[in-house]
């Protein structure tokens, strides 16, 4: 219920600054870690999850990419997500969630996220979208063109984030290769 408040503001803030912004190619949200985010004195995994999807949908919004996507009906799925946490979120920290587009290929977008604090990364994520309309996934062929969303951060993640990009291609062409019985 508590995110589902968050949610509501994000999007509030979202819709006011309707206007898409092409000069700003990331999304960047301020947060406070909550008694109800820990497991014990720490925020648990599954609130990283949650505050990416904040995330995503305020950067959807920032791009203008959500008119495209009411338009072809379309609808917005998560098809994985790597994480890698470097260090724990206390009980009432405050930190900041950066989350842009790392990579663009036919078929699927692939966001990273940042959650800093104090300029320091505590995780670093990377989650791969995929669209789907009714029994099928929808090429981003409009958005191959548009190179210019992608957004290379200009300290120490980029090189972070693009082993995280390749450690999970690496896991999943080694699980494809296991013949399930």
């Amino acid at each position: 219920m508590r995110m589902r408040i968050r949610f509501l503001f994000v999007w509030l803030k979202a819709i006011l600054r309707r206007k898409p912004m092409f000069t700003s190619k990331q999304s960047v949200l301020s947060f406070r870690v909550m008694p109800w985010d820990c497991v014990l004195r720490y925020m648990g995994n599954d609130r990283y999850h949650c505050f990416m999807d904040l995330g995503r949908m305020d950067l959807a919004y920032h791009l203008d990419l959500i008119t495209v996507l009411r338009i072809k009906n379309l609808q917005p799925q998560v098809a994985g997500c790597f994480v890698r946490h470097y260090r724990p979120l206390k009980r009432f920290d405050r930190f900041v969630l950066r989350t842009y587009i790392a990579h663009i290929d036919g078929v699927s977008v692939w966001m990273a996220h940042d959650f800093e604090k104090d300029g320091i990364i505590y995780c670093s994520a990377i989650s791969k979208l995929v669209a789907l309309s009714g029994s099928y996934i929808f090429k981003f062929d409009f958005l191959n063109t548009n190179q210019h969303l992608l957004w290379k951060p200009p300290y120490k993640t980029n090189k972070n984030i693009h082993q995280l990009f390749d450690q999970g291609n690496a896991l999943l062409k080694e699980l494809s290769s296991i013949p399930f019985c």
